[in-house]
């Protein structure tokens, strides 16, 4: 049984709604996601408004750990040169199709697994979504959370588009550099939401401190869905190499 969670070519589905500051991000929870925001080994960081094209953006809309542990630089730079703040704070390509690197700190503990949620929103031209990347990896699971029509491109318009892209990454390094571009000219970054957590013990789909079969039933029912929560391996698929995964797991215990 393999059921595709992401493939090269996207297949999201639109949501569409009356235009607004942020519409549809998603706030992590255990049942969705395996945490709640501001749980232990946690951490959000989320931009609203940037300063420089070139870096130097701390967190504005949010962040977690508050204050941010000693050496965490969380920082959204534009890398091609092309981008330009405008008075609104969002970062704009007009010349060119811009690309950014997000700086996003972490715990270094080293053992367990790193589930990172992206969200990103942006107006004009879009993404190149295949050029989205973690430390080099593509994500597990993309999802298009919110589309709204701005008119033609040719008259300053384009969409509204929020997307959700979450990666899962085996142990836990101290930082991980987000990359992403957008297709053409004219994209601009709006808003920028990372939230990173530390699965000590990735068997504990309940959430409840302890491996036992109500975490077996669990994975079972997200298996047989195909729900890219079961995407133990995080190669983009849910199938029975993921099974054994789980099954790894959860002999381990916690």
């Amino acid at each position: 049984m393999t059921h595709r969670v992401m493939g090269s070519a996207l297949a999201l589905s639109a949501a569409v709604g009356p235009c607004a500051a942020q519409q549809a991000f998603v706030q992590p929870t255990v049942a969705t996601v395996g945490w709640d925001r501001f749980a232990p080994d946690s951490a959000y960081l989320a931009w609203d408004f940037f300063f420089v094209a070139s870096g130097g953006n701390s967190p504005d809309l949010g962040r977690y750990p508050n204050p941010l542990p000693t050496g965490w630089q969380p920082d959204v730079v534009e890398t091609s040169g092309f981008g330009f703040v405008t008075a609104t704070g969002n970062i704009y390509g007009l010349a060119g199709p811009t690309d950014f690197e997000v700086t996003i700190p972490s715990y270094g503990l080293g053992e367990g697994m790193t589930r990172v949620l992206v969200q990103l929103k942006t107006l004009g031209t879009e993404l190149d979504y295949d050029s989205v990347r973690l430390d080099g990896k593509a994500p597990a699971e993309v999802r298009e959370l919110y589309r709204f029509h701005l008119g033609p491109p040719q008259q300053g318009g384009g969409d509204d588009v929020e997307t959700l892209f979450r990666f899962d990454l085996a142990g836990n390094a101290s930082e991980y550099t987000l990359t992403f571009n957008a297709a053409e000219a004219s994209m601009s970054l709006d808003i920028v939401a990372v939230d990173t957590w530390v699965a000590a013990c990735p068997a504990d789909l309940t959430g409840d401190g302890r491996v036992d079969t109500n975490d077996f039933f669990a994975f079972l029912s997200i298996y047989q869905a195909g729900d890219p929560l079961a995407d133990f391996t995080g190669d983009g698929e849910v199938d029975t190499n993921d099974f054994f995964a789980f099954l790894g797991a959860y002999q381990q215990g916690c």
